[in-house]
């Protein structure tokens, strides 16, 4: 049932309703992942933003849903707010609590740090970054966001995080790596 919801509601197929329907009977959080992923293959990101939410939020306390559908859960929360950089407040938000036994912890710390790089400022660039510290990830997107928070915010910490993406550069120039694309979350 969850795999023809979701699997329907990512190609846009209002043939998956009857399916989220069905799925919220006995895994209503995965149903509002399901039913946010058709939404927004829809075109409707004010429905898409609310059942997203909702999983979201629902993912603290209830321990069950697959860690699959929580991760494709993630990965529209990274879409949607390309999409829609307004709404990066809001599910930046919702993103802001561990969610049950700390499933998928690591990449809910990720999607919630992309998520705030998408909004037009650096409001909650700290609280993003917070986590990390003082470990980043060691990644260009990660390193260049940092960079940028801690310079136009002046933060003491400015010139450390200058010198550690001039450093990830240098390696992976030396490294001969091609130029990496931003990573997107995990899927």
């Amino acid at each position: 049932m969850a795999l023809f919801a979701e699997g329907l509601a990512d190609m846009g197929d209002v043939r998956a309703a009857p399916y989220i329907r069905r799925l919220s009977e006995v895994q209503p959080t995965e149903a509002d992942a399901a039913a946010a992923r058709l939404a927004l293959r829809l075109g409707q990101y004010e429905l898409a933003q609310s059942a997203l939410v909702s999983a979201l939020v629902r993912y603290r306390t209830d321990p069950w849903p697959s860690q699959v559908s929580m991760s494709h859960a993630l990965a529209l929360a990274d879409e949607l707010t390309l999409a829609r950089r307004d709404m990066v407040p809001v599910i930046f938000e919702a993103l802001g609590q561990r969610f049950a036994v700390s499933a998928i912890e690591e990449a809910r710390r990720l999607v919630r740090l992309s998520v705030e790089s998408h909004g037009q400022t650096l409001a909650r660039c700290h609280e993003a970054l917070g986590p990390f510290e003082p470990h980043v990830p060691w990644r260009a997107d990660v390193l260049q966001y940092r960079a940028d928070c801690y310079a136009r915010t002046r933060d003491p910490r400015a010139q450390e995080a200058r010198s550690d993406l001039e450093r990830y550069k240098a390696q992976d120039v030396k490294a001969g790596s091609p130029p990496q694309p931003v990573p997107r979350p995990p899927q």
